[in-house]
């Protein structure tokens, strides 16, 4: 996405928001989030609704044969107006802001969590209670796995990074290891 589009994904996020009913705003965002993903796994409809030379009434057809009646009115409209305005291709980023927005009007914040291993639901719950009570802050978490990490738990939420994998205290140990001066035994005999 391009630095330009910015304003126009703000621009259209803004208004999304604006003509959603307030009692709707939790639904409509989890669905933009779930067509968000749909949009990133399959950037061939990105790249089809984007292309300036495609017929509008085929992109139309398209979205209507695809999405109509299994996604919200209000998206569906969107997405419409979007290859109307010949700006199909930042429907994923309009989405992706929308929901932003609508986390940061509820005072939630998204939090990735990475482990070596996929972790049972009741830790994820404990972890997630956890961090929130650490953080003091809602969390929308995402968790992901790295075997690299070896063990522990990773956690990056904003700015805020929080390290406790075996790879970390590893590097962590290495640094100070580094850190320590050792006089040889010959000064000290001298």
């Amino acid at each position: 996405m391009a630095e330009q589009d910015i304003p126009i994904l703000e621009t259209y996020a803004e208004a999304l928001l604006q003509a959603a009913r307030p009692e709707l705003l939790d639904d409509l965002s989890d669905a933009a989030r779930s067509l968000g993903r749909v949009l990133a796994e399959h950037p061939s409809l990105k790249r089809f609704l984007g292309e300036p030379a495609l017929e509008v009434t085929a992109k139309h057809d398209l979205l209507r044969k695809v999405f109509e009646g299994r996604i919200p009115k209000l998206l569906m409209n969107l997405a419409l107006l979007l290859v109307d305005k010949h700006r199909g291709g930042l429907w994923g980023g309009v989405l992706e802001r929308y929901v932003a927005m609508v986390d940061e009007k509820r005072g939630i914040f998204e939090g990735r969590v990475t482990t070596a291993y996929v972790l049972e639901e009741d830790l994820k719950d404990r972890l997630h209670q956890s961090l929130e009570s650490f953080t003091g802050k809602k969390l929308r978490m995402e968790y992901m796995t790295d075997p690299n990490l070896i063990g522990g738990v990773l956690f990056r939420a904003g700015d805020m990074m929080i390290d406790s994998t075996i790879r970390g205290y590893m590097k962590d140990l290495r640094w100070r290891l580094r850190q320590v001066r050792v006089e040889s035994t010959r000064e000290s005999a001298s």
